[in-house]
């Protein structure tokens, strides 16, 4: 059968983490009426008694879910006797193991006994991490006041719960709530995007008044970003988001702010790539306008970046910015001039792939070529040759994806004749 061939390939695999190709099998048989199958394949897992506590902790999952609360017990049980038999050398795996069962039994709804697991976790990062897990249990079940209590006892950083809980309240429409729980917030760069998330929600919902008051808290606390690269990210972040609630003057004022910060980025690949980002974000206002004077400025900023690698990917950005606003003449310019090979191929790649869905098809074969030389230029050397015969199959796939089989065929061949040439075949 189907499920039986995938055990086969799962057992032959080298990566040992497959618990969740096992959990969907595991539903599959399940509804299938196999209980016993079930049973007797977690059992037939290799001896690695962390990933099999985890499936049988899946596996009582599903019982339960399907009413059979003594065969989830069982599993648990199972699960609970994997754990104990983890040696104690291995410490960090036993809690992840116990993290996940507890999980498990908080969503069955025995909030005592995954309580108890967590509390007897050794490791107090561990432990941390297992109340975080079990918090947001709570919150997906509504259970906020147990959630908060939860989160008062924790004694690490609670921001990533916060933000969460901030998030589930105002899914749930309870906006008051939601803006207490994202105040508490003292890092910046967190509280700006709980904020800028929870305008888009209520955006969503209708409240445009509630989705502006949300921004506005953003703005502030993305103006108390110390990053000069992150505090401009975030504001072309609000910039598109204050466009999308009619806010044209809150949206300038964005714009304005991020190009400001961007140049003052010292980082030449990090001002590039700022550049680059507000770029795209204009693009897709159709603000093509704006979007020339910004490439020009990200390319002066780009003639000043020492390293090839660095270059390269910040032209590479360019290079396809350009193209889907219509410049194609400078784009392939900008190509040609990427000093990195690995990059200038799959540079070549994307302007393949965009201007096949322009319609150009002049403009896709000699994107195609260049390709194909591009990847013939590159001497890597090595082990690293097999990165050349996978570029060559990464362009098969493109050209065939198209309609290009004789393109295909040819980086096919070519990919081959790599390997042949390489003494590593793996």
């Amino acid at each position: 059968s189907a499920v039986k061939e995938s055990l086969n390939v799962m057992k032959e695999t080298s990566d040992w983490d497959f618990t969740e190709d096992y959990a969907v099998l595991l539903k599959v048989v399940m509804e299938q009426g196999g209980k016993k199958e079930s049973v007797r394949m977690v059992s037939e897992i290799p001896d690695n008694r962390f990933y099999k506590s985890k499936v049988y902790a899946d596996l009582s999952k599903i019982l339960f879910d399907q009413g059979d609360n003594e065969g989830s017990k069982s599993a648990v049980k199972e699960s609970l006797r994997m754990i104990s038999k983890i040696s104690d050398e291995y410490d960090y795996t036993k809690n992840w193991a116990s993290v996940h069962l507890s999980k498990v039994l908080m969503e069955q709804g025995d909030k005592e006994e995954s309580l108890r697991m967590i509390s007897e976790i050794p490791d107090e990062y561990d432990k941390f991490e297992g109340y975080v897990c079990l918090s947001k249990v709570l919150i997906d079940q509504g259970n906020k006041k147990e959630s908060l209590r939860l989160i008062s006892e924790m004694k690490r950083n609670k921001s990533e719960v916060y933000e969460y809980l901030s998030r589930a309240l105002m899914e749930q429409r309870n906006k008051e709530e939601s803006f207490k729980v994202a105040s508490k917030l003292s890092n910046n760069k967190k509280k700006f995007k709980v904020y800028a998330d929870l305008s888009m929600i209520l955006l969503d919902q209708g409240d445009n008044d509630g989705a502006k008051s949300a921004s506005k808290v953003s703005f502030i606390s993305a103006s108390e970003i110390h990053d000069n690269y992150s505090k401009s990210m975030a504001f072309a972040k609000l910039f598109k988001l204050m466009l999308d609630q009619g806010d044209n003057d809150g949206a300038k004022s964005a714009l304005k702010e991020s190009l400001h910060v961007a140049s003052k980025i010292r980082d030449e690949y990090n001002k590039s790539f700022a550049y680059a980002n507000l770029s795209k974000v204009l693009i897709e206002q159709g603000d093509y306008k704006g979007v020339e004077s910004i490439l020009k400025e990200s390319l002066n900023v780009n003639s000043e970046i020492k390293y090839d690698k660095d270059k390269s990917i910040a032209y590479r950005e360019i290079s396809k910015k350009l193209l889907e606003q219509g410049d194609k003449e400078k784009s392939l310019q900008l190509a040609s001039e990427i000093p990195n090979g690995y990059s200038k191929c799959l540079n070549y790649l994307d302007l393949y792939k965009i201007l096949k869905k322009q319609g150009d098809t002049e403009g896709a074969k000699f994107a195609s070529r260049e390709s194909f030389v591009s990847i013939s230029e590159l001497h890597l050397g090595g082990y690293d040759e097999a990165s050349k015969s996978k570029l060559y199959a990464d362009l098969s796939k493109v050209l065939i994806e198209y309609g290009d089989k004789e393109g295909a065929k040819s980086a096919v061949k070519e990919s081959l004749n790599v390997m042949k040439e390489t003494s590593d075949w793996d």
